[in-house]
């Protein structure tokens, strides 16, 4: 079963939600309708949000066919002390791509 290789992560406001609509739109990649998985996020509490086993959160990629890469995108993983290090064990050669931006110009974008 083919397993993501790069993950989107970042603050709010800092273009996680564009980079992951441009590459989703690219042919040699995969991006599952869905975000925000917080799959990894392991120490994070999750509320009413059910927790996905690791077979439920495979089935969001079993649709790419031949692409390249395979990837998702949670911002909770920037805040959790546990993503990249599940992350690791769960495939060693994945890519964590971060989106920070300024405080002050983040705050600026939400009015």
């Amino acid at each position: 079963m083919k397993k993501p290789n790069f993950f989107i992560v970042g603050a709010p406001k800092c273009g996680t939600h564009a980079m992951y609509t441009f590459l989703k739109a690219h042919p040699e990649i995969f991006m599952p309708e869905r975000k925000e998985f917080q799959y990894f996020a392991t120490d994070l509490v999750r509320g009413t949000q059910y927790e996905l086993s690791e077979e439920e959160y495979l089935s969001y990629f079993r649709i790419a066919k031949d692409e390249k890469r395979l990837g998702e995108a949670s911002t909770w993983y920037l805040y959790s002390k546990k993503a990249a290090s599940n992350i690791k064990k769960f495939n060693p050669h994945a890519k964590i791509i971060v989106m920070l931006r300024h405080p002050i110009e983040m705050m600026y974008s939400y009015w």
